[in-house]
């Protein structure tokens, strides 16, 4: 799951007006929504990932989050805007505004909150990760 800027996420090359664009002005966000299957890390082998357990409790705090993030326009489901980066991956419309200060980082930092954690807005991934890595030692 991912969250960012429309345009600049779903380009196939972002390109320097793509990149100020999402960074200065505010601007339409999407989720970028990938099924995997099998171990996380063999999917994402150059990623750092890190393993929070949940309560059943905070799992449904998690889902809601995500679930309101979807733009749905009156209807039931979002509808998919086309494919994503990878795999059987789905874009799909984002109800908030990104910009510069609302980034990725402060998105997930936001989900990490709903759950209950100790988590605050992060607008760079080494300021949530560090936050994160110091949840693992839990």
């Amino acid at each position: 799951m991912g969250w960012g800027e429309r345009d600049f996420y779903m380009a196939q090359s972002a390109g320097p007006w793509l990149s100020f664009k999402a960074a200065f002005l505010p601007n339409r966000s999407v989720l970028h929504v990938a099924g995997v299957r099998g171990e996380l890390a063999a999917f994402f082998p150059q990623s750092e990932i890190v393993e929070i357990r949940l309560s059943r409790h905070a799992l449904d705090g998690l889902l809601r989050y995500v679930d309101q993030a979807f733009s749905r326009d009156g209807r039931a489901a979002a509808e998919a805007l086309g494919p994503g980066q990878y795999g059987d991956s789905r874009f799909y419309p984002g109800r908030e505004t990104f910009h510069l200060l609302r980034t990725c980082n402060v998105w997930a930092a936001g989900a990490l909150r709903a759950v209950g954690l100790p988590v605050r807005d992060a607008v760079t991934l080494d300021g949530l990760m560090s936050q994160v890595r110091a949840l693992r030692a839990r």
